[in-house]
Formats: structure tokens, sequence, C-alpha cells
């Protein structure tokens, strides 16, 4: 998602009707829409440590046990 976009979203909200009364802070949306970024950024990257090693061995025997070969996949590949 591109910036413009996030700042976009961000500036609706001072749109809904229990913001109406409120003046938009600029420098305040601005920073929001960066932090937003920052997570948008953040989930297209691997998140890779996360399972501890025991946890990565029982999510290899449980595919082995589905589906009995080593190139089983949790999602289809086109």
């Amino acid at each position: 998602m591109e910036m413009e976009e996030i700042r976009g979203a961000v500036a609706r909200g001072w749109g809904y009707p229990r913001n109406t009364e409120k003046v938009m802070d600029v420098d305040l949306a601005d920073a929001i829409s960066v932090e937003i970024k920052k997570l948008f950024v953040a989930f297209k990257e691997p998140q890779l440590g996360c399972a501890t090693t025991e946890e990565l061995l029982n999510e290899i025997k449980v595919r082995i046990e589905m589906d009995g070969k080593l190139d089983y996949r949790t999602i289809d590949s086109d």
C-alpha cells in the first residue's frame, strides 16, 4: 500500500460522525500514516524465529503424516 493511500485513509477518519467537530491535525495524521506503513512493510517480511525447534519438528511430522511426502504445502501454489 502506498503512503498516499494510507494518508487518505487516516484523513478519512476525521470524517467519521464522532470526529466531525475535531480539527484535523496534519502532523499527527502523517505520523500515524508512517507507523501504519511500517506495519505493512513488517508484515511483508517473513516472520522467522517465531517457532521453537520442537514446534518446527512437530509441524514437519504433521505434514508427513498428512501427505506422506516432503513437498506438502499448506496452501496451493500457482
